[in-house]
């Protein structure tokens, strides 16, 4: 199934070569869901959050841009939708999102998917919640990775804290640095094939945890053998 994925950038979605067109899906973002449902194809294509224009000009916030954003997907041969947004700490961006995607089914004429979520409070905690994962990256272990990182505070970690030590790219660079590593969108691939979901939402039930479980609903994986 092609999907759109619409998200914040070259970590979520994967490299852009040109602005305003569409890149490969690689980033993040689709890694998790492909690892969540095998119904997402290889061949799904992805727009930032910027580059989805708004057809009118009066109605701004992530519902219309989500709505903008169904429509653009179904012009472009997409059977589904996944949009995913960094909260920073604005708790209305759910809503938004949601409210987003009942008016685009509501007015489709097929089955169009769409499923929705929140990273809290950023993409990176999505990266920083399974230490495993984080270790085998790093050619690391388990005990290194908790030096840094406390698995139960992820969700609570924010670029803009007053204290740096809270500071999800910071905790992420300081992880590479004592590996001879880079954090770059080919080592957070890594993390993310390394990932297992289960542990990702269990380390974040606020964010990840409800969007796994939207992205395992709509886009319901394939049993083996069909």
């Amino acid at each position: 199934m092609k999907v759109l994925f619409v998200g914040e950038g070259r970590h979520d979605l994967g490299a852009s070569d040109f602005p305003l067109q569409f890149r490969t899906a690689q980033g993040v973002v689709p890694k998790l869901c492909q690892k969540i449902s095998n119904t997402i194809s290889s061949d799904s294509i992805a727009l930032s959050w910027k580059d989805i224009p708004r057809f009118n000009s009066s109605k701004k916030g992530f519902k219309h841009k989500l709505k903008a954003a169904a429509l653009i997907a179904k012009h472009n041969g997409c059977e589904g939708l996944i949009a995913v947004v960094d909260q920073d700490n604005d708790h209305a961006r759910l809503s938004e999102l949601q409210a987003g995607k009942q008016e685009s089914i509501d007015s489709s004429e097929n089955n169009f998917k769409i499923a929705v979520g929140v990273a809290v409070k950023s993409i990176e905690a999505w990266t920083l919640g399974d230490e495993v994962a984080l270790a085998r990256a790093l050619g690391s272990n388990v005990s290194a990775v908790r030096q840094v990182v406390a698995q139960s505070e992820v969700e609570k970690y924010h670029e803009n804290s007053g204290k740096t030590e809270n500071r999800p790219k910071g905790k992420l660079n300081k992880l590479c640095q004592a590996s001879c590593r880079e954090d770059c969108l080919e080592f957070r691939l890594e993390v993310a094939e390394a990932t297992c979901v289960t542990r990702l939402g269990v380390s974040c039930p606020q964010g990840f945890e409800p969007f796994k479980r939207e992205v395992e609903s709509v886009f319901a994986a394939l049993q083996p053998g069909s």
